[in-house]
């Protein structure tokens, strides 16, 4: 079987291109794999939700008492700042004897709802991504036999 020469001299061609790539490829190490973080959205998405339903509930509770005549509210105008203003109402306005547990538990809910907006941001989820696949052809099989052997990190 006759080979011309110009398929003679391509086929050393690219089996003297491969050589050093396939040398390369056995000689390093894999990449190391990329690390991406980001915030944790779901954690963030409940503790904002969490603190916008509890400080909606103290600016409701501070624009309703205003209206009662009963007893002074006039220290209910707090409950319009987040989260110091149920704890200062504590201590400025007469409250009743069920406000005194609920008032303040709207602060310590919205505090929550604030910490684990931040923990969303404070400890992000980290994904490893592995580093991009390399294959090399080598002429020649295991041992010297002839054929092509695939080199290579996947």
């Amino acid at each position: 079987m006759r080979v011309g020469p110009s398929l003679l001299a391509l086929s050393v061609a690219l089996s003297a291109s491969l050589l050093p790539a396939a040398a390369h490829a056995e000689e390093t190490s894999p990449e190391a794999a990329a690390v991406e973080s980001s915030p944790r959205w779901a954690l963030v998405g409940v503790g904002a939700g969490v603190f916008a339903v509890s400080y909606g509930v103290s600016v409701f509770v501070g624009l309703t008492s205003q209206s009662v005549t009963d007893v002074d509210h006039s220290g209910y105008g707090w409950m319009a700042v987040p989260v110091v203003g149920p704890f200062v109402t504590v201590g400025e306005a007469p409250l009743k004897r069920d406000e005194k547990l609920t008032i303040p538990a709207l602060g310590v809910v919205q505090v929550i709802g604030l910490g684990l907006a931040a923990a969303g941001f404070v400890f992000p989820k980290t994904k490893e991504t592995p580093a991009a696949a390399r294959a090399a052809f080598v002429p020649g099989g295991p041992q010297g036999s002839a054929g092509a052997t695939v080199v290579g990190t996947f």
